[in-house]
């Protein structure tokens, strides 16, 4: 299963999610995004998510990598993209709460580990101008 993930940028800040309690991993954060269906590209996938999940608009840009996960009754490749923000997110209908940090300030957050792949590239240096 394809699942895409957006590291969005603004202000030199990434927008993360904690996932809600009721969800499999639950309280663990994540960057956001969703499942990709059937004939949509993995930049249409994640700006639906976002509209979807948050009401809020991105600009899908730069590719960072796809990560595989695999745990009992779960394989999946995680698509993760850099984007920015259009129009700012106003609900969350899948997380308990949204934090913008800096990627030195990641570390201080318990990440899903399927994320943790594009966290430690993040940490490392991988990033995106705004512009």
């Amino acid at each position: 299963m394809v699942v895409l993930a957006g590291v969005v940028v603004r202000d030199n800040t990434i927008m993360i999610a904690k996932r809600s309690e009721s969800k499999s991993n639950g309280g663990m954060w994540e960057f956001p995004g969703g499942k990709q269906e059937r004939g949509e590209s993995d930049q249409v996938t994640l700006m639906r998510e976002f509209t979807e999940e948050f009401c809020m608009k991105i600009n899908v840009k730069n590719y960072l990598g796809s990560f595989p996960y695999n745990s009992p009754g779960l394989n999946i490749e995680l698509r993760v993209w850099f984007a920015t923000v259009v129009t700012a997110p106003s609900i969350s209908t899948d997380h308990d709460q949204i934090e913008w940090v800096t990627p030195a300030q990641l570390h201080m957050y318990t990440f899903s580990p399927a994320d943790l792949p594009a966290v430690k590239l993040i940490e490392c240096g991988a990033w995106i101008s705004e512009g």
